[in-house]
């Protein structure tokens, strides 16, 4: 479960590294020392283009590494928690043929016989039962879980698409109003506005996402009811199958 979540905090980690990326004092970056900043913000503007989409660049590429990574490790802890299910369940099996030996073994009579017959029958139609209800629920959550963490994922590269939209058409409008003979001073006032425009923007979505916690705890909740359940009924019939039994063998 705690793998699982991992990949809830990556899509808010996401958007925090990706606005990371934006100097909301954008003409800083372009201020050489001891000189004004204005004069010298277009003749710097390709430079600073350059350096901000090759940073949110790199930003990215490292996002999606991480997602990738981070899923493959999920999908390996996933097959592993699998197969100490499946490993533990036959030790179980070996424990009942066992335990099905020894009352064969004492069965004597074709009514003793019968009774053990039916023990095993019934036993295994509630092993067989419980094991499909646990399968399930286990299922169900996982399937659950990927949904809700697929939609978060979509509306967080969707947040980061506008938001790198935002930015490339701010610095495309700087570099056509330093062409257009705009005031150097106004141009970089404007990219810097829209700069933090498109980040307050990305900041806003990401509080907007929905809270999966609630999501996680209401998935968790419905697979404990459900094994829970799967284990009280079991428990209802393997003690019925004892009871038959111990009737039929008179001890």
């Amino acid at each position: 479960m705690n793998s699982k979540l991992s990949r809830i905090a990556l899509g808010v980690a996401s958007l925090s590294m990706i606005t990371a990326s934006i100097p909301l004092a954008g003409a800083q970056t372009t201020r050489p020392a001891g000189a004004p900043g204005a004069p010298v913000f277009c003749s710097r503007i390709d430079a600073l283009s350059a350096e901000l989409l090759g940073r949110m660049g790199t930003r990215e590429t490292n996002l999606v590494t991480r997602r990738t990574e981070r899923n493959g490790n999920i999908d390996s802890r996933e097959k592993n928690q699998d197969q100490k299910l499946t490993d533990r369940r036959g030790e179980q099996v070996e424990k009942r043929g066992a335990q099905y030996a020894k009352l064969d073994e004492r069965a004597t009579t074709d009514a003793e016989k019968a009774a053990v017959a039916a023990f095993r029958a019934a036993m295994d139609a509630a092993i067989a039962a419980r094991r499909a209800a646990v399968d399930a629920a286990i299922a169900a959550f996982r399937t659950g879980l990927d949904a809700a963490l697929a939609s978060r994922r979509a509306a967080v590269d969707a947040a980061v698409t506008a938001f790198k939209a935002s930015v490339t058409a701010a610095l495309d409008k700087a570099k056509a109003d330093c062409a257009a003979g705009v005031d150097p001073a106004t141009a970089r006032e404007t990219l810097r506005a829209s700069l933090k425009a498109a980040k307050d923007k990305l900041q806003a979505d990401r509080q907007a996402l929905e809270n999966l916690r609630t999501t996680v705890e209401q998935l968790r909740a419905t697979r404990r009811a459900a094994i829970e359940k799967a284990m009280s009924d079991f428990k209802a019939a393997a003690e019925k199958a004892r009871a038959d039994l111990k009737a039929a063998l008179g001890a």
